[in-house]
């Protein structure tokens, strides 16, 4: 392929100078005719151009608003899903730590609880480890023992549900070894629902022995008096909460992110790695900033990649619940949609190309039309007329096309009346001329004669010299000189006399 482009090339300059010159001059009639095209010099093309602006302008601009408006409507629509999957989630844990709630106040209107003492096993005093299943228990204990069992069989999220007094002492469903030692009222979680008596507290969320993470429901109950007398409270495994946001997606690339309000990742999938840890490990900014808003959206990059982020809180827990996406899924939905609106910009485009070219030339045609003919009229052709057609129309050129044609009927009328007018001048013409040559004929014969009769006055005048140089012969010859003097007075009256009548007859012609 390339040695026969360099052989095509050795051949053009192998070419004669006056071929090359042709094939210049070829090259420059064909830019002359592209830029002919190109200039205004009809109507149609004015037309045509017209059209064309009046549906491209608004085309683009349509488009333009269009394609903007679909980006914009790609992150709407993410933000829209992944508020939905975060609202499902926060339903989850709505209901998850409602029924929590409901359960502790359940535990602590229980009939045995009501009349809780100081009689329940108290661990605090121990100095080696418990074995709960081995212990005594009374009444009232039992009772809180099968009632709490019986809560935690019913709800597989539940870990361990228990109960400690104001005294040290201790219930639990769980029957593992407890530690030496063990006094309630110092442990993490008593304190906390000691900060607000009488109201459900949720604590922080800790790993548990198993390593799954772990959140408490606690409430404080107080006797008569207002005093604080036991807390109940249930342990709640986070596994399956966590395994809903990993199975969360949202579109293809996107999903859900489960944090503290401090920021501590509980659910990240994927990213195992960082759970339990704070999410500014991940040294990602705009999620670190972002998470100190309640509701927000922002966009940072992970993994090389664009994301954008969508930021919830939620009302009971006060947890971060984070909806990521690729801005490349959103850029993707939106490219698709704005192609499909190409197209149909496109086709429309087309559409009225055509429709403005056969408006244009619908309009054109019968100006053309009308421009030959006059064009034919202004080089003396009356013969021709405006197509018919046009004036059958009830527009501006059929009243051109009617105008024009009574115009030509009219000249056609005048230039009748002007040759008859014409021939009848040159029929005049030919017996003026006639005359002309009969008077020319007449004035010819009268010259002859003139030329005749001044021949006679020479012949006389001679006559008279010879008279003058013989005068003194006049004695001898007067007789015969009376005589010739009595002839040449006659000739004169009648030469007088026929030039007075050449006269009369030239006045009379």
């Amino acid at each position: 392929m390339v040695n026969l482009a360099l052989q095509l090339f050795t051949d053009l300059f192998k070419t004669s100078l006056p071929d090359r010159k042709s094939f210049k001059k070829l090259i420059l009639q064909e830019s002359l005719m592209k830029t002919d095209f190109l200039k205004l010099d009809s109507i149609k093309k004015k037309l045509f151009l017209a059209s064309m602006l009046l549906v491209l302008i608004p085309t683009i601009c349509i488009l333009i608003v269009v394609s903007i408006w679909v980006s914009s409507k790609g992150r709407e629509d993410f933000i829209a899903r992944a508020t939905g999957e975060i609202s499902q989630v926060n339903n989850v844990i709505d209901i998850l730590l409602d029924n929590a709630i409901l359960n502790v106040e359940m535990m602590g209107q229980h009939p045995a609880a009501i009349r809780i003492d100081n009689s329940l096993n108290n661990f605090s005093k121990t100095t080696v480890e418990t074995d709960l299943k081995k212990i005594k228990r009374n009444e009232m204990e039992r009772s809180l023992f099968d009632h709490f069992t019986l809560i935690q069989k019913t709800h597989p999220d539940y870990l361990e549900v228990f109960l400690g007094t104001k005294w040290g002492g201790f219930v639990s469903n769980d029957d593992s070894p407890l530690r030496a030692g063990y006094d309630p009222t110092k442990r993490p979680w008593y304190a906390d629902a000691m900060k607000n008596p009488g109201n459900p507290v949720i604590s922080k969320v800790y790993l548990s022995t198993n390593g799954e993470n772990v959140i408490s429901a606690m409430k404080s109950f107080k006797d008569n008096t207002g005093e604080v007398k036991f807390i109940a409270g249930i342990d709640i495994s986070l596994k399956r909460l966590t395994e809903i946001i990993n199975n969360l997606k949202i579109g293809k690339t996107g999903f859900l992110i489960l944090t503290e309000s401090d920021g501590t990742v509980l659910a990240f999938p994927g990213n195992k790695e960082i759970i339990s840890k704070n999410i500014s490990g991940l040294g990602i900014n705009a999620l670190t900033e972002g998470l100190k808003s309640d509701n927000t959206t922002t966009y940072f990059h992970l993994e090389g990649k664009e994301r954008l982020a969508r930021i919830m809180t939620t009302p009971k827990a006060g947890w971060k619940i984070i909806g990521i996406i690729e801005e490349s899924e959103i850029a993707e939905s939106a490219r698709s949609l704005r192609i499909l609106i190409y197209i149909v910009g496109i086709l429309f485009t087309l559409g009225a190309i055509f429709t403005g070219y056969f408006a244009a030339k619908k309009i054109s045609e019968p100006i053309t039309a009308t421009a030959e003919v006059l064009n034919k009229t202004a080089e003396g052709d009356f013969t021709n007329k405006i197509d018919v057609q046009y004036e059958s129309r009830n527009d501006e050129i059929g009243t051109l096309a009617r105008s024009f044609n009574t115009f030509i009927t009219k000249q056609r009328e005048s230039m009748k009346q002007v040759l008859s007018a014409a021939k009848t001048v040159k029929g005049a013409s030919s017996e003026i001329n006639s005359g002309n040559q009969n008077l020319a004929q007449r004035t010819q014969e009268q010259a002859s004669t003139i030329e005749e009769i001044s021949a006679n006055i020479e012949m006389i005048t001679e006559t008279l010299q010879i008279t003058a140089k013989n005068f003194h012969q006049a004695d001898i010859n007067s007789k015969k000189t009376l005589e010739v003097v009595t002839e040449g007075e006659s000739a004169i009256s009648e030469t007088i006399n026929a030039m007075q009548q050449i006269k009369n007859s030239s006045t009379c012609a």
